[in-house]
């Protein structure tokens, strides 16, 4: 599987004005599964670890708190590892910022 073709949300608005307000890799027709999803701060401290493997699913969202309490802007390093339909699996990183 070629990962060009998944989408890797970079930005997200966690203000509650119901757009962009969660931090997830959606799903997508070729994607089985997501065993790991993990978020860091610039420090590398873990903000957001996964709690269900499945695409799209609401313990695979982040909504920008750590410790129930909200998170200052700025750019966490995201971590997934995931598994296609075809049974390859691929570890990605990447960057998201989050806004105000």
């Amino acid at each position: 599987m070629n990962l060009c073709f998944i989408f890797l949300p970079n930005v997200f608005s966690p203000n509650g004005d119901q757009v962009n307000d969660e931090l997830f890799i959606p799903p997508h027709p070729s994607i089985s599964s997501i065993p790991r999803f993990e978020i860091y701060d610039r420090w590398g401290a873990l903000v957001f670890r996964a709690t269900d493997p499945l695409p799209g699913s609401q313990g695979n969202k982040w909504n920008g708190t750590f410790r129930d309490g909200a998170v200052n802007p700025g750019v966490f390093t995201c971590l997934a590892e995931v598994e296609f339909n075809d049974g390859t699996t691929h570890q990605v990183v990447w960057d998201a910022t989050l806004i105000k």
